[in-house]
């Protein structure tokens, strides 16, 4: 169980609690978390995160070079697997599989 999260901001309901996820929807959140926050930006976990953002994009096999960042990103939740990535001018989409379940999670360029 943790807190469901939105742009960043931690969701609150109309009592000001915070609202909870859990199962497949909080591991599709821890999911697109480790997607987006780029590798090295927590210094207490200096391991967590993607190299994403250092992709080039113009690069020849830029999509299977952004499955591999995925992957790699990805290996401290083994029930998570990525299965396609699709490189737009302003984002990274990917459809991920968590327990047979497949979600897209976009990471926007900043």
């Amino acid at each position: 169980m943790e807190a469901a999260l939105k742009d960043g901001d931690i969701l609150q309901n109309a009592a000001g609690q915070f609202e909870m996820l859990e199962g497949i929807n909080a591991l599709f959140q821890r999911a697109e978390f480790h997607l987006n926050v780029k590798k090295g930006d927590f210094w207490y976990a200096p391991e967590f995160g993607s190299r994403l953002f250092e992709l080039d994009r113009s690069a020849p096999e830029s999509e299977n070079i952004a499955l591999s960042m995925a992957a790699e990103a990805l290996l401290p939740m083994p029930e998570a697997k990525v299965i396609s990535a699709e490189i737009y001018e302003d984002r990274i989409s990917f459809i991920v599989e968590i327990f047979n379940e497949r979600r897209k999670i976009e990471v926007k360029y900043s």
